[in-house]
């Protein structure tokens, strides 16, 4: 049975990397240059919604980090994931669509697995 749990805790880590410091990564480098991501100037946003999205994505990725907050952060994930999927579709880009639609999966899997100290603590103690 604990061998299960580490599996488990071991995909739970590589997602929250994935959803946590990835995400604010992005919406890091996006917000010092608005005009990184070509998807969105297809799209027609202007610079500044592209930079109220980078400081959402810095929200909800310090929302995931956070154990008390995982659920809210994972809910603010699929949020960005649709508004995503929408520019793409705006942009003509189907591709970009459907890997956004895969990367909804995420989210959900992490709310089911929660969050990765708190289910280390919850192996330990076994």
């Amino acid at each position: 049975m604990k061998t299960i749990e580490i599996i488990k805790l071991s995909l739970n880590v590589v997602l929250f990397a994935l959803a946590g410091f990835g995400v604010f990564i992005m919406g890091f480098r996006t917000l010092l240059n608005p005009y990184r991501l070509d998807i969105f100037n297809t799209a027609g946003l202007s610079a500044t919604v592209i930079s109220v999205w980078a400081i959402f994505c810095m929200i909800q990725s310090l929302l995931i980090i956070l154990p008390r907050t995982l659920v809210i952060g994972c809910i603010l994930l699929l949020i960005n994931n649709f508004f995503i999927i929408s520019v793409n579709f705006k942009a003509g880009n189907t591709e970009g669509a459907l890997f956004e639609a895969a990367m909804m999966s995420i989210p959900v899997i992490l709310i089911w697995l929660g969050h990765p100290y708190i289910r280390w603590t919850q192996i330990n103690a076994m």
